[in-house]
């Protein structure tokens, strides 16, 4: 009768009422609003048919700290976490900043959040998020997101834009050394 719909792989953030619509064959865009007090609303954009979802704006987006920040060698692009304490409803963040953004020119130069989750670790001033990238990649396309003081690392092989993967480390990590 009617064909299924395949969940994605990252979804809009926001989390009551949304709306989507398709500017092009693969581009959509949707708007998600908030529900209960603190709760996020957001402006998001997919480039692939609505596979993965990367938000556009800081709508009720609250931000306590930033815990680390990381420039791929060719200082294209800026990568940071944010991290939500006091009002958080697993909205701590990845954003990504690139002067040239050659999958969505249109935003070159501006920020996109590409990853909302809750970092669970446990350390003097609460979660922190630690990022890294790859060594051997001289364009900062894997991007790896550890939450300190837990054994979870995430990693994304497309400058965050793309889906993160999730993996357990053997024990719990604190540092990493570059």
């Amino acid at each position: 009768c009617c064909l299924e719909w395949d969940e994605s792989c990252k979804s809009p953030t926001g989390r009551l009422i949304m709306a989507a619509f398709y500017v092009s064959a693969d581009k959509a865009y949707a708007v998600a609003l908030f529900g209960a007090p603190y709760e996020e609303s957001a402006w998001s954009v997919s480039f692939d048919d609505g596979d993965t979802w990367n938000q556009l704006s800081l709508a009720n987006t609250y931000i306590d700290f930033l815990s680390d920040v990381a420039v791929s060698p060719d200082c294209n692009k800026t990568m940071l976490v944010s991290v939500n304490l006091e009002h958080g409803r697993g909205c701590d963040s990845v954003w990504l900043k690139a002067k040239t953004l050659p999958e969505a020119p249109e935003y070159s130069g501006q920020w996109l959040r590409t990853w909302c989750g809750q970092l669970t670790g446990v350390y003097p001033y609460g979660p922190h998020g630690l990022l890294r990238l790859a060594p051997e990649e001289t364009t900062g396309d894997t991007v790896y997101l550890v939450d300190r003081g837990t054994s979870t690392i995430y990693w994304n092989e497309l400058e965050t834009l793309a889906c993160w993967k999730k993996r357990s480390a053997t024990s719990i990590v604190n540092n990493i050394v570059d």
